[in-house]
């Protein structure tokens, strides 16, 4: 992996177990744990070896079902990551089979990151949370931050309800349609094997922009630009508004991840 700096886990309401098992999962060699059996733990922890040293710990924020209190404790500082135990029996062994390779080397790329479940993410006011945190840490006033916001709204909304819950869009014409949308997304919210499916944001700024990756474990999707008309983006997914807010759009990931760049 060569992560450049020691990782320190701690836990909101999760027990011993479950942290020595998401540092295995991360790929991280546990070094020790105190207090975690009552559920507030802390455990350091050993990345692979690397060439870069002197550099302060990383602390990732461990978290069971979390209130949006608990959310909100994991994208404060000096938290780099708040990071979500998902049910593996539930969501199926692919689901963090690859969490140390695909997560752990976004903590050098990205200052702060949150990965949830999709019921959670479904469930919390996490764009609002998420974006609090960033314009609190990355605080650059010239940034339009309504519009920031409204951007990784939609970003969320398309990976929770499109990518992990696999619920198509609807035209917004017919009210019977909109049952149909809203029965579809109540009986997915059900099964474990989407609702357990993570979602996961990231950030990194400096002084001149702002760039967010929201990523999902969906089926993906593939952008209709055969017929080149203006309303491309906004056919797809609601990403017209993700298109027309930020000032720049990258969509990678056979459409499981979205990146866009705010200039500030």
């Amino acid at each position: 992996m060569g992560f450049s700096q020691p990782i320190v886990l701690q836990a909101i309401g999760v027990n011993s177990h479950d942290i020595r098992e998401m540092a295995h999962r991360l790929g991280l060699e546990a070094a020790s744990t105190d207090g975690a059996a009552a559920g507030m733990g802390t455990m350091s922890a050993t990345p692979l070896p690397s060439e870069a040293a002197g550099a302060g710990p990383r602390i990732l924020m461990l978290l069971s079902d979390p209130s949006e209190t608990e959310i909100e404790k994991a994208v404060k500082p000096p938290i780099s990551a708040g990071l979500e135990v998902i049910d593996i029996a539930a969501a199926g062994e692919e689901a963090d089979t690859s969490l140390g390779q695909e997560f752990m080397p976004l903590l050098d790329q990205y200052q702060m990151q949150l990965s949830l479940s999709a019921a959670t993410a479904y469930d919390s006011n996490v764009a609002r949370i998420f974006c609090q945190a960033l314009a609190e840490r990355a605080a650059p006033p010239k940034c339009d931050w309504p519009m920031l916001q409204i951007a990784v709204h939609e970003a969320l909304a398309n990976a929770v309800i499109h990518g992990s819950l696999e619920v198509g869009s609807f035209s917004r014409t017919s009210l019977q349609e909109f049952e149909t949308y809203n029965k579809e997304i109540s009986t997915r919210l059900k099964d474990k094997s989407f609702t357990q499916r993570r979602v996961t944001l990231s950030a990194r700024w400096d002084e001149d922009e702002i760039e967010i990756r929201v990523q999902d474990q969906g089926p993906g999707f593939i952008l209709d630009r055969q017929a080149g008309a203006a309303n491309d983006f906004a056919s797809e997914r609601g990403l017209g508004i993700i298109h027309e807010a930020a000032d720049l759009v990258q969509i990678q990931d056979g459409g499981r991840r979205v990146i866009f760049t705010f200039a500030c």
